[in-house]
């Protein structure tokens, strides 16, 4: 073993420690007040009753939830029973740690082959929208919550990462005054900073490529969302860090939206790729209600269910089985649309699914391999798939939309969950394992966004009526947007229509269709194409059968 070995060995196992923190949940624990004022008074007045190195910490200013820890010899029950006498408090809950939610550590790298992108139709999808911004230019954000951080410099990834801009990096001062001191980059939320801990479990990096890895730079992989911003907030590792991560989002987006959008971040979607088994709402009420707070403000979260097979209702999951109605429940799916066997399931609690096995995508060390191993996979990359949907549907270029985004955030919310769980594919394993009872097609889910809101992008056009005069069959190019219906009707020249038939337009390969005339009779007719706000017509003349 040389020395330089050692070295960069010893730098591993220092860095490792650093983040890698060990948390006692025996003097820990999450306070939530009844109102958002008044948990001052009360954390003053229980640091003078008690002087036993008691330490409060403000995690949610929305809610008004705190976290107390202490090092001392005193019992959690004790400190508990003494709490329960202020009326002030709504609840006293545990902290407690999370777990990521994939199934094994990575393997070597499998081949480039993103099937699932073709599984979800995000290609067809790509034909309107690759992401990025909305109508009205607003930079698009999806905020990512993972115990380690990504690897920030991955050549699929660099340009992807959102910055503070009323922070200064690295001058150790808290220019926006949000009491973290060079959060730039995001946030790690146990330093306070942005310096993001090493990917170890490789978790994080390959959840950021699969929602939004670079898409059409000749380089490695693409992601749901070509372009995107992603708000990284790191070493999440308990519920309390979970409420404190959410405040710092929530406080970005209230930022953006105070400011007209020269402050903060336009967060329309969170990526939960986390949870606690066997556990149920009524143990974190506090961590569930963050949901509400979040989706009043306009942010969507998905959420990963358990690895296990169980029915969650029955053994309990988080947070998946917050009753708030901004998250959707994301179950694992394989290439054959059948639920992994490694994966929860609930018919009233799991919206729908998505895969999750054999996801090659970004991962550490500047790399691309299949995340969580050839072997394994897990919920933790299907739900990045369904975060990258809410985002990507944010992008579609509907001015009605952005309108409503903006004068009705929690609405647009809510209107982008019903097309994500009404756009599903329905297949016959999943019907009573989820609400939808269907797996995720982000072609659809934008098809019912169009219909909503009238027609996107129209530029229609009718062109090439071959051959003209035409006997038996009549050819046209015809061009439009493939998200909405067209109708092709033939009238003859008293207005009367012979021939009515629904089309769509080509978007690959060869746009010239063809149309069977052989039962008119012999004169003058007019083809025309029509949607619910263009019409483009061109005359042709039937001649007699040979």
């Amino acid at each position: 073993m040389n020395r330089i070995y050692l070295i960069a060995l010893c730098l591993l196992i220092f860095q490792s420690n650093i983040f890698a923190q060990q948390f006692n949940f025996d003097k820990r624990l999450i306070v939530q007040f009844h109102s958002k004022s008044g948990g001052e008074a009360v954390v003053n007045s229980f640091a003078t009753q008690r002087s036993e190195g008691l330490r409060w910490k403000r995690i949610s200013a929305s809610l008004n939830i705190w976290l107390l820890s202490w090092e001392t010899d005193i019992s959690k029950e004790e400190i508990k029973k003494d709490l329960e006498s202020y009326s002030e408090i709504l609840y006293i809950q545990n902290d407690a740690e999370v777990q990521n939610r994939n199934i094994n550590e990575p393997n070597d790298p499998q081949a480039n082959i993103q099937w699932y992108l073709d599984k979800i139709r995000a290609k067809r999808a790509w034909t309107q929208s690759t992401g990025g911004f909305t109508i009205d230019g607003d930079t698009i954000v999806i905020a990512v919550v993972e115990r380690e951080g990504p690897e920030v410099d991955h050549e699929d990834l660099l340009s992807q990462f959102w910055v503070n801009k009323a922070e200064i990096p690295n001058d150790g001062i808290d220019n926006d005054n949000n009491s973290y001191t060079d959060d730039y980059k995001g946030l790690n939320i146990s330093l306070g900073s942005d310096k993001h801990p090493a990917d170890i479990r490789n978790h994080a990096t390959p959840v950021c490529g699969i929602l939004g890895a670079t898409g059409n730079n000749n380089i490695g992989v693409a992601g749901i969302n070509w372009n995107i911003k992603i708000l990284m907030v790191s070493n999440v590792q308990t519920v309390g860090q979970i409420i404190e991560a959410y405040e710092y989002i929530i406080e970005m987006r209230k930022r953006y939206d105070n400011s007209g959008g020269t402050d903060g971040a336009y967060v329309v979607a969170s990526n939960a790729s986390f949870g606690r088994d066997n556990t149920f709402p009524d143990e974190f009420p506090s961590w569930c209600a963050m949901y509400d707070v979040m989706g009043n403000n306009g942010i969507m979260t998905a959420v990963a269910t358990s690895n296990s097979n169980v029915n969650i209702g029955e053994a309990g999951d988080l947070p998946t089985l917050c009753p708030s109605p901004f998250i959707i429940g994301v179950t694992n799916t394989t290439e054959d649309d059948i639920k992994a066997k490694d994966a929860g399931f609930s018919k009233e609690h799991i919206d729908l699914g998505a895969p999750g096995i054999n996801i090659h995508t970004t991962n550490t060390s500047n790399s691309y391999s299949v995340a969580g191993g050839t072997e394994g996979g897990g919920t933790s990359f299907s739900t990045p798939l369904v975060t990258g949907a809410i985002a990507l549907l944010y992008s579609m270029p509907s001015p009605e939309f952005a309108a409503m985004a903006k004068s009705n955030p929690a609405g647009a919310s809510l209107l982008i969950k019903q097309y994500i769980v009404d756009g599903v594919d329905k297949t016959s394993n999943l019907e009573e394992r989820t609400l939808s009872g269907g797996r995720l097609n982000l072609e659809r889910s934008m098809i019912l966004l169009s219909q909503e809101f009238g027609n996107i992008e129209e530029n229609l056009s009718l062109d090439k009526l071959m051959p003209n005069p035409a006997r038996n069959r009549l050819k046209y190019v015809f061009k439009g947007n493939e998200f909405v219906d067209h109708d092709i009707l033939i009238v003859n020249m008293l207005g009367q229509v012979v021939l009515q038939d629904k089309i769509h337009p080509i978007v690959f390969g060869d746009p010239e269709l063809e149309i069977d005339i052989s039962k008119l009779v012999p004169g003058q007719y007019i083809l025309t194409v029509r949607n619910k706000k263009e019409v483009k017509s061109k005359p042709f003349i039937k001649m007699d059968d040979l």
